[in-house]
């Protein structure tokens, strides 16, 4: 099935926030179909979409794999710097090589495990009176590194983060503690794909569209975008 998504797309994402981006061989952790499908997490396309008109200068990205948010970022916001935090730095070359294809790598900084202090001192990048975006998909780690107590500085950052309750019973509840006086807070629940979901002008056996779609999740996920914007 994957060969024929690969044939089908040429090896770009074909539909979505990052349409266009040059894909390279494989993902990291998760489904390599539905990037190039440009379905992968749709649910986000909105959050996405406002995330690009923001036109950040700084995108934090913990647990970055391949690289699909902080190259499609660094590729849809030309000005931004990205810092990028990859756990298994045997799969860092993938990163690199993908930055490469879209031409992003030098605006692209490249760092293993990502801890609080490494997030601080990320944070303490970000250029005077402007806003920062952080990215988190660490499996349940999330409960450490979103810490406004350890990190102070992300009481002014806009937060994307993938909850993981199944990893961490009981995050979702202390994340929305922890954040909400300070930001808006948007909870955003993953769906099951349809047809209407694939995307028009791709030539691929209609018996392969909806499997080509599936994440392979070990069930129902969700995310908290959490937007600093001034609170009324």
């Amino acid at each position: 099935m994957l060969r024929s998504v690969r044939s089908a797309t040429q090896d770009r994402v074909v539909s979505g926030p990052f349409q266009g981006l040059a894909y390279i061989h494989r993902a990291v952790g998760s489904v390599h179909a539905a990037k190039l499908l440009g379905t992968y997490e749709k649910e986000l396309a909105s959050v996405i979409d406002q995330i690009i008109a923001r036109g950040y200068p700084l995108v934090i990205d913990i647990g970055a794999a391949e690289g699909y948010y902080a190259v499609g970022l660094a590729r849809r916001i030309p000005n931004c710097r990205v810092i990028a935090f990859e756990a298994q730095v045997r799969q860092h070359p993938v990163l690199r090589s993908l930055a490469r294809n879209n031409q992003v790598d030098d605006r692209i900084t490249l760092h293993g495990f990502g801890t609080t202090q490494s997030l601080c001192d990320a944070m303490a990048q970000r250029p005077a009176d402007s806003r920062v975006l952080l990215i988190c998909d660490v499996e349940g780690f999330q409960e450490e590194l979103l810490d406004p107590s350890a990190v102070p500085e992300l009481i002014h950052a806009d937060v994307l983060v993938e909850l993981h309750e199944f990893a961490r019973p009981g995050i979702t509840t202390k994340l929305r503690e922890r954040f909400a006086k300070t930001h808006r807070i948007t909870e955003i629940h993953t769906r099951a794909r349809t047809l209407e979901d694939f995307p028009p002008g791709v030539e691929l056996d209609p018996a392969l569209k909806l499997s080509a779609m599936h994440e392979s999740r070990p069930g129902e996920m969700a995310w908290f975008w959490m937007d600093a914007s001034p609170l009324a």
